[in-house]
């Protein structure tokens, strides 16, 4: 993760980004669903990525409304967490 910030005005209590949780986010290519697994569970076809791959490392512990710019191999993205579940 290269950055983050805050965005938005959300209130209460938000939910953190964690193993098992499901994440929709969106990018400049648009939205996508994501669950975060083990690194021998990940199928991204699947849309379940591995908590050691560079998006599943950058969600952790994050929250809905959060900005991040991950690290890929393809270059730096930014997603926005829309909403999390476990």
């Amino acid at each position: 993760m290269i950055e983050r910030t805050a965005i938005g005005g959300a209130t209460g209590a938000e939910q953190e980004v964690g193993l098992g949780s499901t994440v929709c986010c969106r990018d400049a290519d648009g939205e996508h669903r994501y669950m975060l697994v083990v690194p021998a569970e990940a199928d991204p076809l699947a849309g379940r990525i591995s908590v050691a791959a560079p998006v599943g490392r950058a969600l952790l512990g994050r929250t809905g409304g959060e900005e991040v710019d991950v690290a890929t191999p393809g270059g730096v993205r930014v997603l926005t967490i829309l909403t999390v579940e476990d």
